[in-house]
């Protein structure tokens, strides 16, 4: 079996930009229209700003394709020509949630930024790679350079990794790090009746990312392999019921005979997607 294809965003794929909501948006609207074109065509379509060397058009793209909202068209382009489609998530978030307002979605998008096949570098490092050790749960703006110097060359690695989290235009509402001082502190995604449903399609979505072709995946394996009990931080507690949860709502069943535990698949990815808003008050 092949292993399963990395897209990563790179380091500095944001040009030091925070994803804002509303360009995110404004790009998901006119990819939802099936429409393509250059950066300055999406630019011209959307209003999101593009300057003579650099703007928000690309790096607004790498986080929409990093958030898992959207995915390149795989047929043949035109140089310079952008195209792509909504992912079963995007669909729903344009559908459901197209400013990403609520916290849930953008914890998945959270979610999405920290995957080890598609989600974005720094990212992937600092929440994959960096707990629980060498960061932990607080650790320094110096010591974040230092974990990230241990991948990269350069100067001011974190980019607007942090800021993103303290700014209501972007990601607060989620605050997956929180800065204070001198200290940035790291949160785990809460975990409540409005956010199960999300959970339970993002695991079924890394089942398909990464085993798309094992019917059943042992739990340890799934670990190693994705990372996810390193990006979310969960307890051990927390991952049980939330299984039982997840089990409950015909996502997954878990065969605890086995040693270690098999997880399988009762639904789709995209079955699932079609969801994760149905809690939301």
């Amino acid at each position: 079996m092949s292993s399963p294809k990395s897209s990563l965003q790179p380091l500095r794929f944001h040009c030091t930009f925070k994803p804002e909501r509303n360009h995110i948006r404004s790009l998901m609207a006119f990819i939802a229209s099936g429409r393509k074109g250059t950066p300055q065509e999406i630019s011209e379509a959307t209003n999101i700003p593009m300057g003579k060397s650099t703007g928000k058009v690309t790096p607004t793209i790498g986080y929409c394709l990093a958030m898992g909202l959207i995915k390149v068209y795989q047929e043949k382009q035109a140089a310079g020509v952008k195209e792509f489609t909504l992912t079963p998530f995007g669909k729903k978030v344009f559908l459901g949630d197209p400013y990403l307002r609520l916290p849930v979605t953008q914890w998945i998008a959270h979610l999405f930024l920290c995957h080890p096949l598609s989600g974005a570098k720094a990212w992937m490092h600092t929440f994959a790679d960096g707990f629980p050790m060498p960061l932990g749960w607080q650790f320094t703006p110096d010591q974040l350079q230092t974990h990230l110097e241990s991948f990269f060359d350069g100067k001011n690695l974190t980019g607007p990794m942090v800021g993103m989290y303290n700014d209501s235009a972007s990601f607060e509402l989620c605050g997956a790090l929180k800065e204070t001082g001198k200290t940035i502190e790291r949160v785990s995604p809460p975990i409540n009746e409005e956010t199960i449903a999300g959970y339970g399609a993002w695991l079924l979505q890394l089942l398909d990312d990464f085993f798309p072709d094992t019917p059943q995946v042992p739990l340890s394996t799934f670990q190693d392999t994705t990372k996810w009990t390193n990006v979310t931080a969960w307890t051990t507690n927390e991952q049980v019921m939330l299984f039982t949860q997840w089990e409950s709502r015909g996502l997954i069943s878990i065969d605890r005979h086995m040693t270690p535990w098999l997880i399988i698949r009762r639904c789709t990815a995209e079955q699932a997607w079609q969801h994760i808003y149905d809690d939301i008050l």
